[in-house]
């Protein structure tokens, strides 16, 4: 079974509103604290995934799949692409090839 999954969750101790978006690098305002959230559910492996970084004017892609030489390993791939609507319809090809 795999480890049971641990995140603090966006909230604060003891008001309740922390005013600030749940997401990137986030600490509860001064007098407040974090409260952690731990479930028993086992936690979820994902066997493809890929992240963007999209700018005005390029986007980096990075998508990590199952190798397919070698079994239980992954291989990753970093590429670039213009935020045009060709280079789009090609990072859309290549994501669907990819699986």
């Amino acid at each position: 079974m795999l480890p049971l999954s641990t995140r603090l969750a966006p909230r604060c101790v003891p008001d309740g509103s922390c005013g600030r978006p749940a997401f990137g690098i986030w600490s509860p305002p001064e007098g407040t604290s974090a409260v952690e959230e731990v479930t028993w559910e086992p936690a979820e492996l994902v066997e493809r995934v890929a992240a963007l970084d999209i700018g005005k004017a390029m986007l980096v892609a990075c998508v990590r799949v199952p190798h397919d030489a070698k079994p239980g390993r992954r291989r990753q791939e970093v590429r670039s692409f213009a935020t045009t609507t060709r280079s789009l319809l090609e990072l859309a090809d290549w994501l669907y090839g990819l699986g």
